[in-house]
């Protein structure tokens, strides 16, 4: 009895391990990660501020979910915003955030890059330096 018990353990493991495999792969066949460049909006910019060097500035987040909700998510679906309002004299770092009001919670951002955005104020102008990663 004992020799059939030690013959019926590698058919287990071989089952056990094609198992793991079939699962990983159906789960990355459901799963879908997609880039998006979205364009940087400005929000609370004080109404006597003169933006200078300030060109259209582009988001890249990448987000993961489902495969058929990924393809139907567009920028219309997602943005990138500065708020403005806590910029103060001199050198700020502004921290851009990603609304995802309008994402299913089933679909997580995995990364976005830039994550700030240096901006120098003096007196009433809003300088863009650069981007922060």
């Amino acid at each position: 009895m004992q020799k059939k018990e030690k013959n019926n353990f590698y058919p287990k493991l071989i089952s056990f391990i094609t198992a793991i495999f079939l699962w990983i792969f159906i789960d990355n066949v459901r799963n879908l990660d997609k880039t998006l460049s979205l364009p940087l909006y400005l929000t609370n910019v004080p109404n006597n501020a003169v933006l200078i060097n300030q060109k259209k500035e582009t988001v890249y987040v990448k987000i993961k979910g489902d495969k058929d909700i990924i393809n139907s998510i567009s920028t219309k679906n997602i943005s990138a915003i500065a708020d403005m309002s806590t910029v103060a004299e001199g050198t700020n770092l502004i921290k851009i955030k990603i609304n995802r009001k309008k994402l299913k919670s089933s679909i997580s951002v995995i990364f976005y890059k830039p994550k700030k955005e240096i901006v120098l104020k003096s007196k009433n102008k809003l300088i863009f330096l650069s981007k922060e990663n």
